[in-house]
This record gives C-alpha cells, sequence and structure tokens, in this order.
C-alpha cells in the first residue's frame, strides 16, 4: 500500500497584482433594452393620460399655487391637480439632461444622465438577516455599520439609506438617519 501525501491546508502566497474597479462609477450601459421604442412610447402616454385625467395629490401649498399659475387644472376638495400635456412638454424640454450629485470631496461627485450607469444603495428595509442568523428589526447602527461597509466598496458609487430605524419614533428618524449615513461615509453624500 501506498501512503497518499497529504496537502498542505495552507494557501500559497498570491502577490496582490494591480487593484481593478469591477464597475468603475459612469460606464456607459444601454446594452439591455428588455422594451420596443414602441413600448417605451406607450408607457410614456400612459403617463401623460394619469398626469391629466386622474392628475396628482397636492394639498394646499405653494406648489400646489403654482401648479396652478402655471395653467393646471385644480380640485382644491380633492387636493388633486390635473396637468396638461403641453406643460409636461415644456417641462421636459427645459430639463436638464444631466445632474450633479456632488460628493463631500469631488473626487466622489456623480454625473447622473446619459447612459452612465452606477450601483448604490437604498430601500425601506424594516427587517435585518444578522450576522447570528437572527432576523430582527432595523436600527440606527444598521444604517451606520452598512455605510461603513459601503465606503470600503469600490463598486457601490451612492449610499442612500438601505434601512429604517425601528429604534427610533418617528420624529427622531429623518435627522439621526441622515446624521449616521453622513458620519459612516467619506465618499457619498
Amino acid at each position: 500500500m501506498t501512503q497518499l501525501k497529504r496537502r498542505s491546508r495552507r494557501k500559497p502566497k498570491v502577490e496582490p497584482g494591480p487593484k481593478i474597479n469591477p464597475a468603475p462609477a459612469g460606464t456607459e450601459g444601454g446594452s439591455f433594452q428588455p422594451l420596443s421604442q414602441q413600448d417605451i412610447q406607450r408607457i410614456v402616454d400612459a403617463a401623460y393620460q394619469v398626469l391629466e385625467r386622474t392628475g396628482i395629490e397636492v394639498g394646499p401649498s405653494p406648489c400646489r399655487d403654482l401648479f396652478e399659475a402655471s395653467g393646471c387644472r385644480v380640485d382644491a376638495e380633492k387636493n388633486r391637480v390635473f396637468i396638461p400635456a403641453n406643460l409636461i412638454d415644456k417641462a421636459r424640454e427645459l430639463a436638464r439632461p444631466e445632474v450633479l450629485l456632488a460628493g463631500r470631496d469631488p473626487k466622489y461627485d456623480l454625473q447622473l444622465g446619459g447612459r452612465k450607469v452606477y450601483l448604490g444603495t437604498g430601500g425601506q428595509a424594516v427587517k435585518i438577516l444578522d450576522i447570528d442568523d437572527n432576523v430582527r428589526e432595523t436600527t440606527l447602527a444598521d444604517n451606520y455599520h452598512i455605510g461603513r461597509l459601503v465606503d470600503t466598496l469600490d463598486h457601490i458609487h451612492f449610499y442612500m439609506r438601505p434601512v429604517v430605524c425601528r429604534d427610533l419614533s418617528n420624529e427622531e428618524i429623518d435627522i439621526n438617519q441622515l446624521y449616521a449615513c453622513m458620519s459612516a461615509t467619506k465618499s457619498t453624500s
């Protein structure tokens, strides 16, 4: 009988190669097109119809006054604003084709528009699966810790709060979430 040699369980030391970002910010996208131009136009036409016929809910406010002054029909009793097609067309003509999402450091700025693709977080999860395989309600600390993780990942280009702080009252959530997210990250706004 021959004795089999035991393989070393240690992995051979590998010298680190050049750092390559697998998903650089602003990479041009557009190759995945599940909808035809005809399908897209049907969606746009339906949106026009909804805005003009069904309208949107806007409570009494300077915003609603602006809609009315711009030519929208307003049903004050139902808090409904109906936006005509010509106003939508005018707004689309005036809209900028690109928008700057500025980071606290300009090297993290994102130019949104065109065919540029960015990957980021977001959401409103109220439960999380923690490291001990327990499902629990999300906390302010989760926003902070997820932000710290995201800040180290080159392929995540922006950070928006991914979870709701279930350990705070509704009145305390917004300002505390903002603080946790901002203090957890250096690269994103």
